[in-house]
């Protein structure tokens, strides 16, 4: 009997433990996911780098726990760990837009445009309903010229009843003077839909 309770010892030792990590991380992950839904950044960055992203590594919202710290790393201007921890958030959730739209958002910061054309092109595939997603990659297409990247975009674009959609898009169309005849039959367009 008492070599059998000693055998459940180290296992009890080990999911106390586990129990412990969990509890710790819904802690964080309560402000992380309050932070991220009121843009805000409540925590001193000693304390995002104590977060464990290991275990668990998804939150409560499939969110990694990586992107989360790629965010305040970003906010912070440390692009190096914000990549890093990016590249982990999406190796974690391949699925998720807003980790391949936050490490957009890091290259971008970097001065690195055509990295972050590529990321947001996965985003904006993965998630095409987020407007903060297609208003950056509808400014990232004007402002690396890529107009036939943009009009191909057009056949999203008129799907979605977002007027914020339509507002970047007709935004970034704009901005190339080959394009007026098209931008004013998307306008056209526009104006019909929101009727």
């Amino acid at each position: 009997m008492k070599k059998t309770f000693l055998l459940f010892v180290p296992i009890l030792l080990i999911n106390i433990y586990l129990h412990f990590l969990y509890f710790k991380s819904s802690v964080y992950q309560t402000i992380l996911i309050n932070d991220l839904s009121q843009d805000l950044y409540s925590l001193d960055i000693n304390d995002v780098e104590k977060i464990n992203s290991k275990y668990p590594t998804l939150a409560i919202n499939t969110f990694p726990i990586a992107t989360f710290k790629a965010r305040y790393f970003l906010h912070y201007n440390n692009i190096d760990k914000a990549l890093s921890y990016s590249n982990i958030g999406i190796e974690n959730n391949p699925y998720l837009a807003d980790t391949y739209y936050i490490k957009s958002r890091i290259l971008i910061n970097d001065n690195r445009l055509n990295e972050s054309l590529k990321n947001l092109r996965e985003a904006y595939k993965l998630s095409k309903k987020k407007d903060y997603i297609a208003a950056l990659y509808f400014t990232v297409l004007a402002e690396l010229g890529l107009k036939e990247e943009l009009t191909e975009n057009y056949r999203y674009v008129k799907l979605s009843n977002n007027n914020n959609i339509w507002r970047f898009y007709l935004s970034a169309i704009k901005k190339f003077n080959s394009l007026d005849e098209f931008y004013n039959q998307t306008l056209r367009d526009y104006n019909i839909k929101i009727d």
